[in-house]
């Protein structure tokens, strides 16, 4: 099972996309505490920035948790030798839903980090810098789960919505991108014009 859902075992766990959005989230709950500079509204955003960063997190974890369980059925199923191939294409086809429901939640935490993005502190630029391209990173990671095993699912109608969904993907990750894209110029460091003298 592990084949397909990409769980590692110890430090390579990390490297789910579940853990990354899951990291992801967490990060933005941080940066969501950083609030120096910022006038009275941008601090109101920064606040229902960090009640949503907080949900997604919990949803992040929930979806890791879901797939763990189906890995274990499968797993038990084997063993047991209970109809393992009703119980393998059961849980992959769990898998790769849970997985597509996963980016939607990225595509929710971008609009969160899009919202941060007026946070004042170098450190909160580059932590928040960190979080997009992890969101980027799990978004890839999913998106390659789900090309490489929706032909292993057997339900016509949720093949059709999985399928119906691939597009979004690359529109998630185009998102990532121009998040990233504002906040690099919001970083660039800002050189003085230099006045020329005409003699």
């Amino acid at each position: 099972m592990d084949q397909f859902v990409l769980r590692g075992h110890g430090p390579a766990e990390v490297l789910t996309p579940f853990r990354q959005t899951l990291a992801a989230a967490q990060m933005l709950v941080r940066i969501s505490q950083e609030r120096t500079g910022l006038s009275t509204r941008e601090y109101d955003v920064m606040a229902s920035a960090r009640y949503q960063a907080e949900l997604l997190s919990e949803l992040a974890h929930q979806l890791d948790a879901q797939v763990a369980r189906l890995s274990r059925d499968a797993e038990h199923s084997r063993i047991s030798g209970l109809d393992p191939d009703r119980a393998l294409i059961t849980s992959l086809t769990g898998v790769i839903r849970t997985t597509a429901t996963l980016a939607e939640v990225c595509h929710a935490l971008l609009k969160v980090s899009e919202q941060m993005l007026v946070v004042r502190t170098a450190k909160a630029r580059v932590e928040l810098a960190a979080a997009i391209e992890t969101l980027r990173a799990a978004v890839g990671t999913s998106q390659i789960t789900v090309q490489a095993n929706i032909g292993r699912v057997t339900d016509a109608r949720t093949y059709d919505q999985l399928a119906e969904g691939l597009p979004s993907f690359d529109i998630i990750r185009a998102q990532a991108d121009r998040v990233a894209e504002v906040l690099r110029r919001k970083t660039a460091p800002i050189v003085p014009t230099q006045r020329v003298e005409i003699s």
